[in-house]
C-alpha cells in the first residue's frame, strides 16, 4: 500500500506532493479531476498566497537583522574605544574603582548581554559616565564620550525593536503559511479517499498521489543520502542555502548571537497531522 507525504514532512515538500497530485489528477480528467478540483481547488490558492507572504516577511526579516548586527557591531566599537580613552586617561591601571564603575562588569557584561538589553545597559553606561568624575577626566571630555555614546545607542536601539517587531510578523505569516499547508494535506487525504470510491487501484491512486513509501535498500546495497527536499541538496551541504526562519528571541554568548539567530534560522515545520 502507498503512502501519502508525512504530515511532519517539511513544508514545502507537503505543498509540492499537493501540487504534483492535482496537476496529474487534471491531465487524468473525468470523474478524478472534478473530486481533485472539488478538494482542493481553493487550498491552491490560498497556499501560493501564503506563501509568497511569508517569503515577504522572510526578506524584511533579512533586513532586518543585517541592520541590527550592524548596529550592534558599531556600538561595540563605539563603546570599545570609549572605555580605552578613559583608561588611558587614568594611567591604564590595572584596576580603577571609578572606571569600574561606569562600566559596571567591564566590557564583557555588555558583549554577553541579550540583544533587547543592549540599548539600556548603553543608556545605563551614558547615566553613569555623567555622574561620575575623576582627575584627569574633565567635564567636557565626559559629555564627549557621553555623546559617542548615545550616538550609537539610539540606532541599536532602534535597529533591535524593527528585528523584534519583523521577527514577529513573520513567526505569524510562517504559521499561516504552515496551517493552510496542513489544510492541504488533509484535503489530499480526502481526495484519496475518493480515488477509492470511484474504483481505483492503489496503484492508480500513487500514479496521481506521489507515493512517499521509503523505498526498501537491499542486500549490499548502500542506502540513498538523505535529501533537503526544499533544495535538491544532499543533507549536510553548507552552501548558505536560506530555508524559512524560525529565529529565537533572545540571543547570548561573545558576539552577542545563539545559534539559529538570524533569518536562515529553520521555523518549525511540522503541520496539523492530516485525519
Amino acid at each position: 500500500m502507498g503512502r501519502i507525504v508525512r504530515p511532519d514532512a517539511r513544508v514545502d515538500r507537503i505543498v509540492d506532493v499537493i501540487e504534483r497530485s492535482n496537476v496529474r489528477a487534471a491531465v487524468r480528467g473525468g470523474e478524478v479531476a472534478a473530486a481533485a478540483a472539488s478538494r482542493m481547488s481553493a487550498l491552491l490558492v490560498a497556499i501560493p498566497a501564503a506563501k509568497v507572504a511569508q517569503a515577504r516577511t522572510a526578506a524584511v526579516l533579512t533586513a532586518a537583522v543585517a541592520a541590527r548586527l550592524v548596529a550592534e557591531d558599531t556600538a561595540r566599537r563605539e563603546l570599545g574605544l570609549v572605555w580605552a580613552e578613559m583608561w588611558t586617561a587614568v594611567g591604564r591601571p590595572a584596576h580603577h574603582e571609578r572606571l569600574q564603575a561606569v562600566f559596571l562588569g567591564g566590557l564583557k557584561m555588555y558583549n554577553d548581554a541579550p540583544r533587547p538589553m543592549k540599548p539600556e545597559l548603553l543608556r545605563l553606561v551614558v547615566a553613569r559616565l555623567t555622574a561620575v568624575s575623576a582627575p584627569p577626566w574633565t567635564d567636557a571630555q565626559r559629555s564627549v564620550w557621553a555623546a559617542r555614546i548615545d550616538a550609537v545607542r539610539a540606532p541599536l536601539a532602534a535597529a533591535v525593536s524593527a528585528e523584534q517587531d519583523a521577527r514577529l510578523l513573520h513567526r505569524i505569516e510562517w504559521a499561516s503559511f504552515a496551517a493552510k499547508a496542513g489544510a492541504g494535506l488533509r484535503a489530499l487525504v480526502a481526495f484519496k479517499r475518493d480515488c477509492k470510491y470511484l474504483g481505483l487501484t492503489e496503484g492508480q491512486i500513487h500514479e496521481i498521489i506521489p507515493d512517499d513509501t521509503p523505498r526498501r535498500v537491499t542486500s549490499g546495497e548502500a542506502a540513498p543520502a538523505p535529501s533537503n527536499l526544499d533544495t535538491g541538496e544532499e543533507a549536510g551541504a553548507t552552501d548558505g542555502a536560506v530555508a524559512p526562519p524560525l529565529p529565537a528571541l533572545a540571543d547570548s554568548g561573545a558576539n552577542g548571537q545563539r545559534r539559529g539567530d538570524d533569518a536562515n534560522s529553520v521555523e518549525p515545520t511540522m503541520v496539523p497531522a492530516a485525519s
